[in-house]
């Protein structure tokens, strides 16, 4: 910091010195010495060219000077270090971005000291005039004189300057007063201020504590800067700091979009008037001292850029919305925005004070009753499109590029606004997002971290608004009250008063208030049964806020539509009693039940963690449990965060409120909602840390794919279908239609192919009917679905706030050394959808971007039935539920998977292969193998369903197991059934079939005589002589060759060979083993 201030004190004594050696014939050694340290830097070049230029050539006018000025401050310092985005800073430039914010501030000054110098020549020539002084005529010609008029806009008159031109103001004396305004760099480190009066360009830390809005506009595109700035080359002599090409900045841009508009694409801009809290004392000496000296600077302007102004802009809307719909009803009132709103501003730091132009604060920033108009302003913006260079040495290689921000870690932008009954609520804004917080929040974006955002009103800045808005007479009837109390009697003259430009008259009348709806919890409503179970049924009928746990799609009763919803709030406990009477850590929940004529008015629920707001609804028990029921004079409501708010939530690492405002509310209410949004925000967000941090089904009845296995043989015990009663979580895979032309009433509607990382390493063949290309099979589940996975595990290992690790998952191992897998193990099953309704819901939800594949769903009574290939079926009474990522139940499958991985457990030949990534944190050397080694499936391995598919001639190598022969062998070991005689017996050869299966699919196929004799190691013809003769050796060589042969087939050795699949003329299929298979390791 201190070699900046060597710069400017530098830079402007080598200018300072040179005026005056032109105006006084002196000679100067220091006018030509620069900063050491800015040698080999812009900076450091530009000093020193200013030197040079002013000792060497020959200054004799004003317009020589302030050509020099212009073409080296504004048509190069302020255009390619500030006004240019799109020029990348080349290495050695700046040494930081300090140094870049006080460089622009310097180019502005040297606006300002144009604009002084213009004015003082301009008084000059006047004065020259009227003595007729020779020695002061302008060395250019009028045309060029009236050119650089034009660029630097009309004359101004100075009010700091006398009517009367003195005779021995030089251009030195000017410099001098422009020079005691450039920045002290030193006092940056603790000049804070905490009024707009004392603002100035030395300050560090600017706090506003209330301030009111005045004459806002509308959201404006910025100016890009004049592409021939960009263009421009570095100056490398005087002839180019000399030269008369102009390059001028319009006032306006700067006057209506701030000085960082070339920087961003959207700009917002206000002005603030400071409120002053005084008592009645202090606001007489305040008038007569206004009268003696004026008013003081009490505004100052301010831009937003970006997503400030756009954050901004919600709330303005919103104010804007109340005026309309109260001036409205009391069109006799006349409203202003700037009396419903009000702003605070904290920790604004010195980079976002910057000065005005010149000819804005003299003409338009001068006394009016709100008070003058400060010579700065505040421009606030996130992330902008100008880079710098920050580099270690002069090998731009070693250089990194950084973005230039105008906000802060700190920075703080407090707004409330007027409520309909004359009071200020919190408000709302962080970056691009209106919310009600009371805390610092941040956000992730694809460009970086934003530093700061707008937010809620603090509890210093209520307290204030509510001096402002009681008046005088009603807080000194408080003060009076607490001087009772407290026997305090100084506290009477200190009785606040308000201007009358935020008054707000006790007399309006009042909005229509919105009496809000009281909701009964979950865990008062059975007493409330017990009280009036005799009485009427209107006395039990309740109102509900809940949120979803389970539900399934509406089905066709005997008489109406009915819709099953498990549903939960904070005032259920978390434990219940099992069979065994222990206690089980688990969510409780209660039913309800949704009655509708018509399918069109259930609610739209999405997935779990979906809040329900309910009026009406009834109480009931059944079976000793408590149940709700919804009819159609019922109201329910589905609330729920929009889209891009969730997005943000989920894909934040820190705790991020979510607006009230942002919750969306289906269906719509025709008039206004009467529930409390605040507690439904709040009940959301308990439902998210629930769901992610609890069990959400009871162990007891949790049941996965492996588990299937074992119902579906107690049906075949039975004989009968068998009730998946539980809750399975898995993952969607795939989504399959059945032909639509073969769609009817009988036929299922679809299926979902579901995979939760347990049971063999397979996938199940898709039932009769469907149809889905051969591709599709083998990828199964899909790289989406594996990425899905390892988005899943990074949050985790990374502690995002929804997937630390609660105590229920300390059986698996430490989240910190989980691995994305590479591929998966687990099987893949059909879950076959009967319902329409149930398709329907899955169609809309895919169609409308709210469900894809890779999402994590929960089931509950599901169907088992004695068929294969293995599969669920799902009917009216199954409830389907998406889930969200972070719940428990998903957390838990993906740690067990991973115990799988690193314990070397087979994986899915037709899962997909993630691209392999070695870890560091990978310590564990089984671990390593399992994870880093050949993982990949042989390309040509197949499952025997891929024999089914081709419809032409193909080979395809697979794994199966032999079930039997065709013809039987001899169990006393008689080969002889495999062998078939021709015309004599030393032309026989081996003709048998071989029914193999992989679990999944059972093919019968012709074994070759070329491929037996090589399992066998005998010929047909050697197996027929031993069955005629008594040769030792023979007999001895066929026996273990059977035995060898049946052990294969009785201990169920899993092989692997390749199976040639033949198509006949008449479209028939047959199957040959082509070679020897051989056992599987």
């Amino acid at each position: 910091m201190s070699g900046q201030v060597g710069f400017f004190s530098t830079f402007v004594k080598a200018s300072k010195e040179s005026v005056v050696q032109e105006t006084s014939n002196k000679d100067t050694e220091e006018s030509s010495q620069v900063n050491g340290d800015y040698n080999t830097s812009l900076i450091g070049r530009i000093s020193d060219e200013i030197v040079e230029s002013v000792n060497t050539e020959e200054v004799k006018s004003f317009q020589d000077w302030k050509a020099i000025y212009k073409r080296i401050l504004l048509g190069y310092l302020v255009p390619r270090v500030f006004y240019d985005p799109n020029d990348n800073l080349s290495a050695g430039v700046f040494e930081s971005e300090d140094d870049i914010y006080l460089a622009a501030k310097f180019g502005f000054f040297a606006v300002n000291l144009l604009a002084e110098l213009k004015d003082w020549n301009q008084r000059k020539r006047n004065h020259q005039m009227v003595n007729d002084e020779s020695q002061f005529e302008p060395s250019v010609n009028e045309e060029s004189q009236m050119q650089l008029d034009t660029q630097l806009d009309a004359p101004v008159t100075s009010p700091g300057l006398q009517d009367n031109f003195p005779k021995n103001q030089n251009y030195a004396s000017i410099m001098d007063r422009v020079m005691a305004t450039i920045p002290c760099v030193e006092k940056l480190q603790e000049y804070k201020v905490k009024s707009i009066s004392e603002i100035s360009l030395d300050v560090s830390t600017v706090h506003i504590q209330l301030a009111s809005f005045l004459n806002i506009r509308k959201v404006q595109q910025c100016k890009p800067i004049d592409a021939s700035l960009r263009s421009m080359p570095i100056p490398s002599g005087r002839c180019h700091l000399l030269s008369r090409s102009s390059t001028p900045i319009p006032r306006e841009w700067v006057m209506q979009n701030g000085p960082l508009h070339p920087l961003y694409s959207q700009v917002l801009s206000f002005e603030i008037m400071e409120e002053d809290i005084l008592t009645g004392d202090q606001q007489k000496v305040r008038s007569l001292s206004q009268a003696v000296f004026g008013q003081k600077t009490r505004r100052i302007k301010i831009f937003l850029y970006d997503s400030f102004a756009l954050a901004m802009v919600k709330i303005i809307e919103r104010a804007e919305t109340f005026m309309n719909s109260y001036g409205n009803k009391n069109p006799n009132q006349k409203l202003r925005l700037k009396d419903h709103m009000m702003i605070s501003l904290k920790n604004v730091p010195a980079k976002c004070i910057l000065p005005m132009h010149a000819i804005e604060a003299r003409d338009h920033f001068m006394d009016h009753q709100f008070g003058k108009c400060a010579e700065y302003c505040i421009c606030i913006g996130p992330e902008s499109m100008m880079s710098c260079m920050t580099v270690n040495d002069t090998n731009s290689s070693n250089s990194s590029k950084n973005m230039l921000r105008f906000d802060h870690d700190d920075l703080i932008i407090d707004v409330m606004m007027k409520n309909e009954n004359g009071e200020y609520d919190e408000s709302y804004l962080p970056n691009g997002y209106c919310y009600s917080i009371n805390k610092r929040v941040t956000q992730k974006i694809e460009k970086g971290e934003k530093k700061s955002f707008l937010r809620s009103s603090n509890q210093d800045m209520l307290e204030a608004s509510k001096k402002l808005r009681k008046g005088y007479d009603t807080v000194q009837k408080l003060n009076k009250r607490n001087e009772s109390s407290t026997g305090d009697k100084g506290t009477g003259s200190r009785v606040q008063n308000i201007s009358s430009t935020v008054s707000f008259s006790s007399n309006k009348r009042k909005a229509p208030v919105v009496e809000e709806r009281e909701c009964l919890r979950l865990s008062e409503i059975e007493s409330l049964y017990e009280r009036n179970r005799s009485g009427p049924r209107k006395k039990r009928e309740v109102n509900i806020m809940v949120a979803v746990l389970n539900f399934g799609a509406p089905w066709q009763t005997k008489h109406d539509l009915k819709m099953n919803v498990s549903v939960f709030d904070d005032s259920l406990t978390m434990s219940r009693p099992d069979n065994a009477g222990h206690r089980e850590n688990s969510m409780n929940c209660v039913n309800l039940s949704v009655f509708r004529k018509n399918k069109a008015k259930f609610p739209k629920l999405i997935q779990a963690g979906d809040i329900l707001c309910g009026s009406r609804i009834l109480v009931d028990k059944y079976n000793g449990e408590i149940k709700l029921t919804a009819f159609d004079w019922s109201t329910i409501r589905v609330c729920r965060p929009s889209r891009e708010a969730l997005r943000i939530f989920q894909g934040c690492d820190e705790d991020v409120v979510i607006p009230v405002e942002d919750l969306e509310i289906n269906p719509t209410p025709k008039s206004d909602f009467d529930f409390n949004k605040s507690q439904i925000y709040k009940l959301w967000c308990f439902a998210q840390n629930r769901m992610a941090s609890c069990p959400n089904v009871n162990p007891q009845y949790k049941f996965t794919i492996s588990d299937i296995e074992a119902r579906r043989s107690r049906a075949e015990n039975n004989e009968s279908s068998s009730l998946l009663d539980g809750d399975l979580t898995a993952m969607v895979v795939d989504i399959i239609p059945y032909p639509e032309s073969d769609l009817c009433l009988q036929n299922p509607k679809g299926i979902l192919r579901l995979w939760d990382g347990t049971g063999i390493g397979r996938c199940e063949m898709l039932p009769k009917g469907f149809v889905k290309s051969a591709q599709d099979v083998r990828s199964e589940p899909s790289m989406k679905c594996l990425k899905v996975i390892s988005d899943i595990i990074k949050r985790m290992k990374d502690g995002h706030k929804d997937y630390i690790e609660p105590q229920e998952m300390d059986g698996f191992g430490d989240s910190q050394h989980i691995e994305g897998p590479k591929q998966l193990c687990g099987r893949v099953i059909n879950a076959i959808i009967w319902e329409s309704s149930l398709w329907s819901f899955f169609n809309e939800i895919q169609n409308s971007g709210l469900f894809s594949l890779g999402r994590f769903i929960r089931i509950r009574n599901a169907m088992v039935k004695n068929e294969a290939p293995l599969t669920m079926h799902l009917n009216t009474n199954t409830l389907v539920t998406p889930i969200l990522e972070s719940t428990l139940e998903v957390k838990m499958m993906l740690k067990h998977h991973h115990h799988r991985v690193i314990n070397n457990q087979a994986f899915n030949p037709s899962s997909a292969v993630m691209p392999i990534e070695v870890s560091p944190r990978l310590q564990d050397e089984r671990e390593m193998i399992a994870l880093l080694g050949d993982i990949r499936p042989k390309p040509e391995m197949e499952n025997l369903v891929r024999c089914l598919l081709p419809t032409s001639a193909s080979t395809n190598l697979v794994k199966f197991y032999i079930r039997d022969t065709k013809p039987a062998i001899n169990k006393n070991g008689d080969l002889s059934w495999l062998c078939m005689a021709k015309k004599s017996p030393t032309s026989s050869r081996f003709q048998f079939m071989l029914d193999i299966t992989d679990g999944e699919v059972e093919l019968s196929v012709l074994v070759p005589d070329k491929v037996a004799r090589e399992i066998f190691q005998l010929t047909a013809n050697e197996v027929k002589v031993d069955q005629e003769n008594d040769d030792q050796e023979l007999c001895r060589k066929t026996r273990q060759a059977f035995d060898c042969f049946y052990r294969l087939i009785s201990e169920r050795k899993q092989l692997e060979g390749a199976i040639l699949s033949m198509v006949t003329a008449e479209n028939e299929k047959y199957f040959i083993l082509s070679e020897v298979p051989h056992v599987v390791n």
